[in-house]
């Protein structure tokens, strides 16, 4: 059986068209994430499981000050986002912290994707 692939096309920043497709949800977060990078994005797409989790946490604790008056406020809401995500793929922006859940399948993700990270791009399904 042949593997259902994804066409998105899109308008860049700069009003140029792109076309790019993709048949496997490696691949298509790989290119996301080097097009997020090469444009000077602090976000990506990762998949959030229970080490993600813990090392998120663990850098957390490294770079608070557990007496920071805040260290408790703050760690609740980031374990809070964190488990909302958990065991799904999301798109996380450093900038604010924020992670938008995008799925658990190849299908979720992509879609998700042209819904509400990059509004612009139209999705067709390939077969």
């Amino acid at each position: 059986m042949k593997n259902k692939g994804y066409k998105i096309t899109e308008f860049d920043y700069k009003g140029n068209f792109l076309e790019w497709a993709t048949w496997n949800i490696e691949s298509f977060i790989k290119i996301v994430n080097e097009d997020l990078r090469s444009k000077g994005r602090n976000e990506f797409i990762v998949f959030v499981d229970d080490d993600y989790v813990d090392n998120e946490l663990s850098n957390f604790d490294e770079d608070w000050d557990i007496d920071d008056e805040e260290y408790q406020i703050n760690k609740d809401i980031l374990i809070r986002h964190l488990n909302e995500v958990r065991g799904c793929y999301a798109d996380y922006s450093k900038n604010n912290g924020v992670y938008i859940r995008l799925g658990t399948t190849f299908e979720e993700v992509v879609k998700s994707y042209c819904e509400r990270i990059n509004i612009g791009a139209n999705l067709e399904i390939i077969d």
